[in-house]
């Protein structure tokens, strides 16, 4: 081999090395919420009891029961990216209870830090209509980015997205932006995420969640991931 093909292949490995193995720092994190043990190839842990695999439409998902049933994942994905785009596929639950009125189903903190959290929640209304809350803080009052007049139908598949950079949060339902608001947000790269509660074992989602997906910087809705089918 010659002296300049030897470069080269040098230059080719060097260029290529952070995109080997996930290291790509701009890349996507997909989870298909489809295993108890662990999700992301994070170990997870029950909070208080784990959720029910189930075979759904659009393949296995984990259904969670809006009493007593969540996960715990021992990690966060999005490190300590300060601009990120999260969604979730999902299919909430109608419900006649009303200690579901109020449904955390994604929470990323640090144990024992609260005042510093993002939390995906919804508010389910009387007529089994949902409206999505997006709610960053970090050390400050935070940002609760929720309008209970815009609601969308239990019972059905949904995808929502929040997508963060430069002090604007933005929310999303099937590709729809919703709303937008600012607010200080500082990564959380020692965080761990509960799946279908608040980590506090307060506010259980009822319903479905199939896939969460994580990127480390803000996307178009273009790029948000799609369900397979419906």
């Amino acid at each position: 081999m010659k002296i300049k093909d030897i470069f080269s292949l040098i230059v080719l490995i060097l260029v290529a090395a952070p995109f080997a193995k996930g290291q790509n720092p701009k890349s996507s994190v997909v989870w298909n919420i489809d295993c108890l043990e662990n999700i992301g190839g994070y170990k997870t842990s029950a909070l208080l009891k784990p959720p029910a695999l189930i075979e759904t439409s659009l393949g296995k998902a984990l259904h969670f029961n809006g009493i007593d049933q969540g996960l715990l994942v021992k990690g966060n994905p999005l490190g300590d990216s300060k601009s990120f785009t999260i969604e979730v596929i999902f299919k909430p639950d109608s419900s006649s209870n009303p200690l579901n009125y109020e449904q955390r189903f994604l929470h990323i903190m640090k144990p024992g830090f609260e005042e510093k959290r993002l939390l995906l929640e919804l508010r389910l209304n009387k007529s089994q209509r949902w409206s999505l809350d997006s709610f960053l803080a970090s050390g400050n009052p935070g940002l609760p980015l929720l309008d209970t007049t815009l609601t969308h139908p239990a019972g059905q598949w949904q995808h929502i997205a929040v997508v963060y950079e430069n002090r604007t949060v933005t929310n999303y339902i099937n590709g729809v932006k919703e709303l937008t608001g600012k607010v200080e947000f500082s990564p959380i790269p020692d965080g761990q995420i509960s799946i279908g509660v608040r980590q506090t074992e307060k506010s259980w989602f009822k319903g479905v969640i199939k896939t969460i997906k994580f990127t480390p910087r803000p996307l178009k809705p273009y790029e948000f991931v799609k369900p397979e089918k419906n």
